[in-house]
């Protein structure tokens, strides 16, 4: 279903909607917008929520503070977005192997942060973990 089928639907008329990307912008999910479309009946659809927004109102009285400078487009945080409709996903539960079928090697590899387990995927994995930023250093077996 488009946009502008769901809008229909739902019986809002109006020309002023578009198919909006998310992203990060100072540790906030936002969405780009430009002032022609901050307008009363603006509305978007959210293509990695897979969902339809409006602006509040309020934030369109305040868009200047949104404003990107660089850009001249304005950075509408998540918290400022009215969620009208959401499309319904199934779940789908990854399959995944059982535990039990670990094998000794493995476990130990797991514990120890050493990537030799057999496994391509698990010790990409376990190199992955080695090189994240913790608050704590891992755990590492042998003499101090």
């Amino acid at each position: 279903m488009t946009t502008k089928e769901k809008l229909d639907e739902l019986g809002i008329v109006t020309k002023n909607f578009y198919d909006k990307k998310s992203f990060l912008h100072n540790s906030m999910v936002v969405v780009a917008c430009y002032d022609r479309e901050l307008v009363e009946d603006f509305y978007f659809y959210s293509t990695y929520e897979k969902a339809l927004f409006k602006i509040t109102p309020e934030s369109l009285t305040l868009k200047e503070l949104y404003k990107d400078l660089d850009t001249d487009k304005y950075f509408i945080p998540r918290d400022k977005w009215v969620e009208l409709w959401r499309e319904e996903e199934e779940y789908n539960e990854l399959v995944d192997d059982s535990f039990r079928d670990i094998t000794i090697r493995q476990y130990a590899c797991i514990h120890l942060g050493v990537p030799k387990s057999g496994l391509d995927w698990l010790d990409v994995l376990i190199k992955e973990s080695n090189a994240a930023p913790y608050d704590l250093p891992p755990f590492k077996a042998g003499p101090k």
